[in-house]
Order: structure tokens, then sequence, then C-alpha cells
């Protein structure tokens, strides 16, 4: 295809909201050079597939999903494939031959990989202006509303159980004026909700500054979004220092919501998981957080079946989980990773007995969730609106605040709304996983 010949690409992107910034920033270095983004996969000339390499069923939807794209090809010969992201940067000298499906593979989305992208794509030499740790000049694909601002790349946690850092690197923060420029840029580009993320978002500063500087950078993000909300999420329980919690404390625009994955609570499994925290630590910070943030959300994630989880240990997670009665929480089954610590430990816990236990927590956790969910009818709460749910009885779909986007509940509601506006929902009702409300003036 000629140099000048627009080329339509449609994107899939897969995994985390992480992953979706590498995608929103490597389409706005390809669509100033004769790339057309479509929504129709059938009318694309090739599609672009970002995927997520994290655990094993992360890794098999992503094959899943090239090979129901490849499916296309039997209507359309002349369409093409482009994959890239974590899966195939953690898999790059075998993929290509293992999915012969694809047109052309790459590992992340870094500069020099969308480059090559784009000359495979257009026929073209393709040139990417940005660096790395900028994220600006994206072409958003999430709602017009909500945006994710990522501080901060990689880790350094190395915890026994996670690819990430082998896949993305070591700990690499955003400069800090460079954020705020960003911040700034998507407020700018009409984005309400700025949703905070990183691999660990409270490491962000130590490798630049030799400190944790997301209190002050909380602080300085209050000031340019004074009319929004911004939301923290994947804060790592051994890092929330006090100016975090402060920050946080002082309210919207930072709403009372923390994302503190936890993955276990045995001091024994925590060790063999690389987690650098113990219980007792863990529990002052939900507790200084609950004492000092008023009405806080605090989401978690947990990991059962992990090598050598005894019974007594998941007993403790689930006795815990009940104690602290979660406002938001998620769980999953160990996933045997090849190339982490955790592969080769003595003790690997048998499918079976990994389901049963995610099947226990799960029910104990909906028992919450139901129970909590109920004791809201009659109140009021500050939420966002999404837009239409595409229900005539309860036309209006959005969020309370102790909801982030794409991952915890939602609000089916009566009154009028237009999407990123901040409303007073009057909870009149559950329906099933979802609150049912009033927009109140």
């Amino acid at each position: 295809m000629g140099r000048h010949a627009p080329v339509r690409l449609a994107v899939i992107s897969l995994g985390c909201p992480k992953n979706l910034v590498d995608t929103e920033r490597a389409l706005g270095q390809m669509a100033p050079q004769g790339i057309v983004l479509v929504d129709d996969l059938a009318g694309a000339d090739w599609v672009l597939i970002n995927t997520c390499g994290f655990i094993e069923e992360a890794k098999a939807e992503s094959i899943d999903t090239v090979l129901q794209v490849a499916s296309l090809k039997d209507e359309k010969a002349s369409l093409k494939i482009a994959v890239a992201g974590c899966l195939s940067e953690r898999y790059i000298e075998s993929l290509g031959a293992e999915l012969p499906e694809a047109d052309a593979v790459v590992g992340l989305l870094t500069r020099a990989n969308v480059a090559r992208l784009l000359q495979c794509i257009t026929g073209a030499p393709g040139a990417c202006e940005y660096a790395e740790d900028d994220d600006r000049q994206r072409l958003r694909i999430t709602s017009r509303h909500f945006a994710y601002l990522r501080i901060s790349e990689g880790c350094d946690n190395r915890c026994a159980y996670c690819a990430i850092p082998d896949i993305r690197g070591g700990l690499v923060s955003r400069p800090f004026e460079n954020v705020l420029a960003d911040a700034a840029e998507l407020v700018g580009d009409g984005a309400v909700e700025l949703n905070i993320i990183a691999q660990d978002t409270t490491s962000y500063g130590m490798d630049l500054y030799g400190r944790s500087r997301l209190g002050e950078l909380l602080d300085r993000l209050a000031g340019i979004n004074r009319s929004g909300w911004l939301r923290l999420l994947y804060a790592h329980p051994a890092h929330i220092d006090d100016d975090c919690i402060a920050a946080l404390e002082k309210g919207y625009p930072i709403v009372p919501y923390l994302d503190l994955p936890l993955q276990h609570v045995s001091d024994r499994m925590l060790d063999l998981m690389g987690r650098g925290v113990t219980r007792r630590q863990i529990e002052n910070v939900i507790f200084r957080v609950r004492d000092r943030v008023p009405g806080v959300y605090i989401r978690t994630a947990f990991i059962v079946g992990f090598p050598g989880e005894r019974a007594e240990d998941f007993d403790e997670l689930l006795d815990f989980i009940r104690q602290m009665r979660f406002e938001r929480l998620g769980a999953f089954v160990y996933s045997r990773e090849e190339g982490t610590r955790a592969a080769d430990l003595p003790g690997q816990v048998d499918n079976e007995q990994k389901i049963a236990r995610l099947d226990a927590l799960m029910e104990a956790q909906q028992r919450i969730a139901s129970e909590a969910n109920h004791s809201l009818v009659g109140k009021h709460i500050t939420g966002i609106i999404d837009g239409p749910s595409g229900r005539d009885d309860l036309p209006l779909a959005g969020r309370t605040y102790g909801d982030a986007p794409e991952v915890d509940g939602t609000v089916l509601a009566v009154g009028e709304g237009a999407p990123g506006e901040i409303v007073n929902f009057e909870i009149t009702g559950v329906d099933d996983y979802d609150l049912v409300a009033v927009v109140r003036r």
C-alpha cells in the first residue's frame, strides 16, 4: 500500500490500564502518519492487538483473540494482524513462529516498536517523536470523561509470583513536571476523572528522587483537577506513607478510595510471596486509612493456591476478609509462571483445591458486598454519570465514588445527567450486584 494511502486500523487492547496507555500513546503517534482508526474489525486493513502476558488466563485470552481476528481472513484475505504488548515481549523469540496468523509481531509499544509497526503497516519508515517516559499526545480510546494517568513504569518489588519486572523492567518514574503536564493535557481534553496508575504507585519517585513523592504529586494534581476526581490505584501496602494518607485525608478532588492489593495476610505466605510486609503492618495501614479518611472505600485483591499455602493459611485469609469487610475485593488463583521464583517452589497446590478456595473466598465476599449494598438504600452518595445504560426503566449508568471504572460496580439510575457529570445519587434499591438510584440535584 502506498505511503499516502490511508490505512484503516482497528485496535484491541487487552489486560490492564497500563497496557491501554501504551495503546493510546502509540495511536497518538500513528494517527498523523496515514493511519485512520476504525471501530469495525471487518472494515479494517490492519488490526493491532496489544496483548497481556501476566498470568496463564491472560495469555490464553491474548492468543484466542489473535485466532478469532484471524478467522476474519476467511472473508477478507487482505486483512492483516499486528501483535504487540506483554505477551509478545515475553515470548518475542518464539511467538511469531507459534502464531503464523500474525503478520507483524513486536514487543512492548515502545518508541522503536511503534516505528517498526508504522513501517509494516504503511510500507514507509515511521517517525516517533515522544520520549519513553512521556505519555502525552495520546489518542484516547476510553470514554472521554475518564482517563488513566501513568506515573511510572516497571517495578522493583520482585514478588515471587510476578513476571512483570522481567517483561517491563525495573521502576522508572516519570519526571514530576512531566506527569503534571500530562494531567493538564488530559483535563483539557475533557477528562473529569483521572485514575492514577503504575505497577506500584506508592514507589513513585524512589528512583529519581530517592524517596516517594506520591503525596506531593497528589497535592499538585488536586490543583490541576480541582472540579473533578483523582483516584489512586495499585498502592503497595509496604510503601504507604503518611504523606500519601494525608493527601487522601484532604478529600476531593482526591476521592476517598484506595486500591491496595494485599495478595495474602498469613505472615508465612507473605514471606513466601516476597511481599516485604507483615500482617501487622497491613492491619496498621488499613486502620490508619479508615481512621483518617472518612467514608473511604478500600479495594484489594488476593491470590489463592500459592505454593505452600496450607488449609490454615487459607482459613486465616478467609477470617481476615470477614473481619475487615473490604468494600471492594477481587481474587484469582495462583498461576505458575515460568521464570518466576514461585514456579520452582515446593508445595504446588492442585488446581481443584485452588478453585475450591477461590469459590469459598468469593462466596464470603459476595455476602459482604450484598450486605453493604443493601445498607446504602435510602442514603445519598456522590457519583459520576458514565452514559446510557441501555435500559428503558433505568436509563442512566454511573458509578459511586467508591467504584473505579471498568473494575467495580455500576449505578443504574433515573433522572438527568450527562457523561462525566458528578452528581448526587439517592440509592433506592439493589439490582443483583448493581445499585439502583435517582439522580438528585
